[in-house]
């Protein structure tokens, strides 16, 4: 599945770089992670990692933005890992993906989940 995903994106232009099970490449100034699985081929992770770093004083408050766009927005899934939050997109696909309709929409709820987080932020 990643090598067709890498094929995908070298195909509409974007420059990935594979290393191991992820392949990293930019897209509107943002570097978006493709993780790949090794024990299930048909699982996709799409990440736009660090999108805020999370320290003790504004934890609760990213906690509570991440968890109200996690629960009003399809598909995107919102986590701090590392103390930081990153905006992700987990999908299982058939055996014969449509990577023109799936990678285009998955980048734009990743973007759209990153200004979601900002501006359930800004209203607390």
């Amino acid at each position: 599945m990643l090598e067709q995903i890498f094929e995908y994106l070298q195909k509409e232009g974007f420059v990935p770089e594979r290393t191991g099970n992820r392949i990293r490449f930019k897209y509107q100034m943002f570097t978006i992670v493709v993780f790949g699985e090794e024990n299930d081929e048909n699982f996709l992770n799409i990440t736009l990692p660090g999108i805020f770093d999370v320290n003790e004083d504004n934890r609760i408050d990213a906690l509570e933005a991440l968890n109200f766009v996690n629960d009003n927005t399809k598909l995107v899934k919102l986590y701090i890992y590392d103390n930081e939050v990153w905006v992700g997109v987990e999908q299982l696909l058939d055996s014969t993906p449509n990577f023109g309709d799936i990678v285009p929409r998955t980048l734009n709820v990743l973007v759209d989940g990153r200004e979601r987080f900002y501006k359930a932020l800004k209203e607390l």
